[in-house]
């Protein structure tokens, strides 16, 4: 006898309901408007103005409350910035779907995915099998400029636009930064160079080496930065992301640092996952031929995944 299938609760507009019924179906996931009693659904999907009342931000804590264990992704419209800093600090909001936007389909697809199988790392994922992909391990911030030149001339050279080149090189000079001063740690999880002045050089012995993957398809450029490390969490992610929206730049950066936040704000998806003490990647998505617009007004899709 077949087990039943794990439950996604689904609270969106009615016009959009059956669609991702069909998206959740399509995973093994059964879709209920309200769980069985006793059991926490795998995943809350809300579209907060779909519940009811005129409290959005109280509703998904509401949610949150009910559901301790349950990630929830949020599909949002414009919002305040502010408004957007309260929910990613909900403790249990994993990410963020822009409603209306490119990426929409296939973020929930990703979030799906996580909650059947688990972290699935690599760019192969954000693009088209057959697109170009550069690759390049960094192994002292010496290297950084150079890498930084080489990411940007491959983009050009893939008919991206300098200025949106550009954009993709300042989000990478940010994760670049956060892998080689911040994510390295010590046998006992002491951070080795947080504290130490962005303009002296650090050198990775290799095997503590990041990774950045950069591919293009069409007008989409996809970044993956891995370390060996999985010295960030989560909560990490969301507190500097949350005083990123807000414009609180004051507190000295430890950890991830603020650069998440100015990621952020530059491209159209950030996709975090963590897997403790062995692996972090950071990846983003920028859509090359589109307007750019504030992340309040899109907003910027959001994957924050930790085990």
């Amino acid at each position: 006898m077949s087990s039943t299938p794990p439950e996604v609760l689904l609270r969106v507009r009615d016009l959009e309901r059956e669609a991702f019924e069909q998206a959740i179906g399509a995973m093994g996931l059964r879709a209920v408007q309200q769980p069985t009693a006793g059991v926490a659904p795998a995943l809350a999907f809300i579209d907060p103005d779909a519940m009811g009342g005129t409290d959005a931000l109280a509703r998904v804590q509401r949610a949150a409350l009910a559901y301790p264990r349950t990630p929830v992704l949020l599909m949002s419209g414009p919002q305040q910035r502010a408004l957007l800093a309260a929910f990613v600090e909900v403790p249990t909001v994993a990410g963020v779907v822009g409603r209306d936007t490119q990426e929409r389909d296939r973020e929930l697809d990703d979030a799906l995915k996580l909650v059947v199988n688990g972290p699935n790392f690599g760019v192969s994922r954000l693009v088209a099998a057959d697109s170009p992909v550069f690759s390049r391990e960094l192994a002292s911030s010496v290297d950084r400029e150079d890498l930084l030149e080489a990411a940007r001339a491959f983009l050009l050279d893939r008919g991206i636009r300098p200025r949106m080149a550009d954009l993709a090189q300042n989000a990478i000079e940010e994760l670049i930064t956060n892998a080689i001063y911040d994510a390295p740690t010590d046998s006992s999880g002491r951070r080795l160079y947080a504290d130490v002045d962005r303009r002296n050089a650090v050198f990775l012995p290799s095997g503590a080496r990041p990774r950045l993957d950069l591919a293009v398809e069409g007008k989409t450029i996809a970044a993956v930065m891995t370390d060996p490390h999985g010295s960030l969490d989560v909560a990490t992610v969301r507190r500097y992301l949350a005083m990123g929206l807000r414009g609180d730049f004051s507190e000295k950066p430890g950890g991830a640092g603020l650069g998440f936040a100015r990621v952020f704000g530059l491209v159209d998806r950030l996709i975090v996952q963590i897997t403790p003490r062995v692996c972090t990647e950071i990846a983003f998505t920028l859509q090359a031929g589109a307007v750019r617009r504030d992340p309040s007004a899109r907003p910027t899709g959001l994957l924050a995944w930790g085990a």
